[in-house]
């Protein structure tokens, strides 16, 4: 017996009221599917690195041969999960997500990477910064069928990486307050020079060295102080 689920009626009919609950009912199931299909992506993207590292470590062209066909398997069943959670995701916004969902987004091939906190265990085309993909945003799902070196893998790196956003967080933090303070003296010595022209001109007799006095007064003005008042400190 065919049984038809709401994506495969028209989007008219998926609006009225009699089909909500099914059609409600069905996109909890497809996110559950996309949810799923993710942590698959998560677990075999953490297969490859391990791979990644045990063919760095290879010595022998045998050695790498030999674990090529393995790490081709793997990288197929990371696409394949990939193409999983792209059809589940499309079924939820023909249910009505938001196609700019922060959840789930689409899942591009430059997403798919694993979690890498050290510059030198890069891929060759990967990105000069460590920028980590979105889908390891969100690690709820590490506690549910991930096997333990998966885990610790994923949650060691995560705890490094936390680290190290953090201090450069900070880093970032302590550039701002002396960028701030640089131009406030910048601004600051702009404006006692400009004054200070100004009230040599103010008080000379003589009109040509009032002139010659008044042209730093308005060089010093060059950025106005006004212009940058947001960044003196009032």
């Amino acid at each position: 017996v065919e049984i038809c689920l709401p994506l495969s009626y028209p989007h008219d009919v998926q609006r009225h009221e009699s089909v909500v609950e099914a059609v409600k009912l069905e996109k909890d199931l497809r996110q559950a599917h996309a949810d799923d299909a993710l942590d698959e992506v998560r677990a075999h993207l953490a297969s490859s690195y391990g791979m990644y590292l045990h063919l760095k470590k290879a010595v022998t062209q045998k050695m790498k041969t030999r674990s090529s066909g393995p790490a081709q398997r793997i990288w197929s069943a990371v696409y394949a999960a990939a193409d999983v959670y792209q059809r589940a995701r499309v079924a939820m916004v023909s249910l009505g997500m938001n196609d700019a969902d922060s959840t789930y987004r689409p899942l591009k091939k430059q997403d798919l990477k694993a979690f890498v906190v050290r510059k030198e265990d890069r891929r060759l085309g990967d990105s000069k910064n460590l920028k980590q993909s979105w889908i390891w945003g969100d690690l709820t799902s590490v506690n549910n069928d991930l096997s333990e070196g998966v885990k610790t893998h994923i949650i060691g790196h995560l705890r490094v990486h936390w680290c190290c956003t953090k201090a450069r967080a900070e880093r970032w933090e302590e550039e701002m307050e002396l960028v701030k303070t640089e131009m406030t003296r910048t601004i600051r010595f702009f404006a006692f020079y400009a004054h200070l022209w100004e009230r040599r001109a103010d008080e000379s007799s003589d009109g040509g060295s009032a002139l010659y006095a008044r042209i730093p007064s308005a060089v010093s003005r060059f950025p106005s102080p006004l212009s940058c008042s947001h960044i003196i400190p009032h």
